[in-house]
């Protein structure tokens, strides 16, 4: 199963971070599950206050509608925020 992963952070000691480095350890591992992450420390964004989550936003959604317009294809979309989930779906499904 191919997974896809957005969140705003996955390295640091955060609540978010940490939960999401634990799954997709475990999803990697455990399941054998192939699983890409999108997150600030690989995808562009403003780190401007007030700016940084929507920028994070829009950068990710467009990275994840790139990857699927070279054709790859994920069977889950999981984001963090709802922000998040709702467009990666719908882009990735679409």
């Amino acid at each position: 199963m191919d997974i896809l992963m957005v969140s705003p952070k996955v390295s640091g000691i955060g609540g978010v971070a940490r939960h999401v480095t634990a799954l997709v350890k475990r999803l990697r591992e455990n399941r054998g599950f192939l699983v890409d992450v999108i997150s600030v420390e690989n995808t562009p964004h403003l780190p401007v206050k007030g700016l940084y989550n929507p920028s994070f936003s829009a950068t990710s959604a467009l990275k994840a509608l790139w990857r699927r317009l070279k054709g790859k294809h994920y069977d889950v979309a999981h984001g963090t925020t709802s922000l998040h989930g709702y467009a990666l779906n719908w882009l990735l499904r679409a």
